[in-house]
């Protein structure tokens, strides 16, 4: 609704939202042309992206660990002009395209940038998300509470001592240990396991918070049952 001003060349638009251009030509024995108009909106805002993980994902202390079998995402939006595309880059690097959803087959520690641009070229902020990739599965322990002995490539305790099963995990963590007893199936490891049968056949493993499962290890042990007794030969008095 400003007065008409002669037009230079060009014409900025430094505020954002919608805003009408009225326009006219004169020639030099002072003709006016119609006014005409058009209305422009101004986009200034900048899109933001999302991004989202499909597959075992897990935050241990600060630090965010994902599977090598797991799918990166992202997601962007921008409510004026929309989307133009969606651009990333790990570590050094030129920024590109993104078309699909990622996955990060190589073990280590990533730093991957993102950012999106709209259709009138506003650039977001490039976002940072650190990340590790954990494909190595931890390493689970047996032990006995009580007395053992071996013999004869065999483990021997008594009646009453404990199973204890323990593991470790140096990236993710330790997310659960699954264990069988005489080929019953699968069940999460809570307690120490009390040792009551004469034979205890017992496969254990660990699973870590991003789905890495041990290879199942085997441990028998045999609880000795039967109390040892003691006589006096008469011949060798």
């Amino acid at each position: 609704d400003n007065s008409f001003t002669p037009y230079d060349g060009q014409i900025k638009f430094s505020e954002e939202g919608l805003h009408m251009l009225r326009f006219k030509a004169v020639d030099p024995v002072n003709n006016w042309s119609p006014v005409q108009s058009f209305r422009i909106y101004v986009d200034l805002t900048r899109p933001v992206t999302q991004l989202s993980w499909a597959g075992d994902h897990h935050w241990n202390e600060g630090q965010l660990f994902v599977s090598p079998k797991a799918n990166l995402a992202m997601v962007a939006n921008d409510n004026l002009s929309g989307v133009s595309k969606v651009v990333w880059k790990n570590g050094e690097g030129k920024f590109h395209d993104y078309r699909a959803p990622m996955s990060f087959d190589k073990e280590g520690a990533y730093q991957f940038s993102f950012m999106a641009v709209d259709n009138v070229g506003n650039h977001e902020t490039a976002q940072v998300q650190p990340f590790i990739v954990d494909g190595t599965a931890p390493k689970s322990d047996v032990s006995i509470q009580g007395n053992v002995h071996k013999m004869g490539g065999k483990i021997y305790t008594k009646l009453g001592a404990q199973l204890v099963l323990t593991a470790m995990d140096g990236s993710s963590g330790v997310k659960k240990i699954e264990m069988q007893v005489n080929g019953m199936g699968p069940q999460r490891y809570e307690r120490p396991m009390v040792l009551d049968k004469k034979v205890s056949k017992v496969q254990f493993r660990a699973v870590d918070n991003v789905g890495n499962a041990e290879k199942w290890q085997d441990y028998v042990v045999h609880v000795a049952t039967d109390a040892t007794t003691t006589r006096l030969d008469p011949w060798l008095l």
